[in-house]
């Protein structure tokens, strides 16, 4: 039996996905792992600047996953991967790396992959208490809700006229952001003149939604990530935009997990294993091109389930948290 020990030292959420991972990993091996799982008492003293990490002790090393989304406190990134004998990192890029002070430890770092929000029993990121109850009275899902069982969905083969459309995003605030939130716009106001009721999607509500795009304002139906999430295991061709710090946003990763046909933004860092555009997503970078990698898989329903089955492929053999985890350990036994 090998012992693992993870040490949760940030309070960022996007960390519950290795938490996630380390349980399922134990509970599905037959005894083959022994977790430990130790809330830091002092994460201003471990983790000073709070980043998103999660520090694991495996086989006498120590192995880093890093959730952040780019590349935006270099000083810390070196700091820690100086303490590592392993560093894999979600937003991962060649080019970036560059960047990092400590050049001669580079090779400890490895792409992680994609990093969306999900939980399992066990995991401390998500324990019930009074807020989670308060959750359920009022009709939402708390966040120990979104297990896996809740995105995972067979692949349904379905004709151009019954396919159905979804994007549904938010408008940052700031100048520096107006020509993202014109394509979001645009994109949306698009969709809904082509395509109708074959279209579900929107803007989430918000000040800047308010003052620019109200009539394009989604209610709380669709905007309640569990309400969401069931409307989309009836979608079949999902659109997903870059995150902050130019991050492979957690709405690719859900596209991912529910098998879905996608269409997005290029991507800007590395995820492990075969996820290439053309086969698991079509690319855009303007609202004309959104449009036309629309209905060039409208046009082509086979090409549109291919896709689905790619994507569902690539979850279980890449994103799927246990599946994620126990890569990342073989590659730390490959070297022991």
């Amino acid at each position: 039996m090998e012992r693992i020990s993870v040490n949760i030292v940030s309070t960022w959420e996007h960390c519950s996905q290795i938490v996630t991972g380390f349980c399922m990993l134990e509970k599905n091996s037959g005894g083959g792992y022994e977790l430990k799982i130790n809330c830091s008492k002092d994460m201003k003293k471990e983790n000073p600047d709070n980043i998103a990490i999660v520090i694991v002790e495996y086989k006498g090393k120590i192995i880093i996953y890093d959730l952040m989304d780019g590349y935006q406190n270099i000083s810390e990134i070196s700091k820690f991967l100086k303490k590592s004998d392993f560093y894999f990192k979600r937003s991962y890029s060649n080019e970036k790396n560059k960047m990092i002070l400590c050049q001669d430890q580079l090779y400890k770092m490895y792409p992680l992959g994609m990093n969306y929000m999900i939980t399992c029993k066990g995991n401390p990121y998500v324990k019930e208490n009074l807020r989670s109850i308060l959750f359920r009275l009022r009709g939402d899902m708390p966040k120990s809700y979104f297990t896996c069982d809740k995105f995972e969905c067979p692949v349904v083969y379905k004709q151009k006229n019954n396919m159905e459309i979804s994007f549904f995003t938010r408008l940052w605030e700031g100048k520096e952001f107006s020509n993202i939130n014109n394509t979001r716009i645009e994109i949306i106001r698009k969709l809904k003149s082509m395509y109708g009721k074959q279209f579900v999607g929107g803007i989430r509500d918000s000040s800047v939604a308010r003052l620019i795009a109200p009539d394009l304002i989604v209610s709380k139906q669709y905007s309640e990530r569990s309400r969401y999430l069931k409307r989309l295991k009836n979608t079949d061709i999902c659109i997903g935009t870059t995150g902050l710090h130019d991050s492979t946003g957690w709405k690719t990763a859900e596209y991912v997990a529910l098998g879905k046909a996608i269409i997005c933004e290029p991507l800007k860092y590395s995820v492990p294993g075969n996820f290439f555009a053309g086969e698991n997503y079509l690319e855009f970078s303007t609202a004309e091109a959104c449009i036309d990698a629309v209905q060039r898989l409208l046009s082509n329903p086979d090409f549109v389930y291919q896709m689905k089955l790619n994507n569902l492929l690539y979850y279980y053999q890449y994103l799927k948290p246990d599946i994620m985890i126990k890569r990342t350990l073989d590659i730390v036994d490959a070297y022991q």
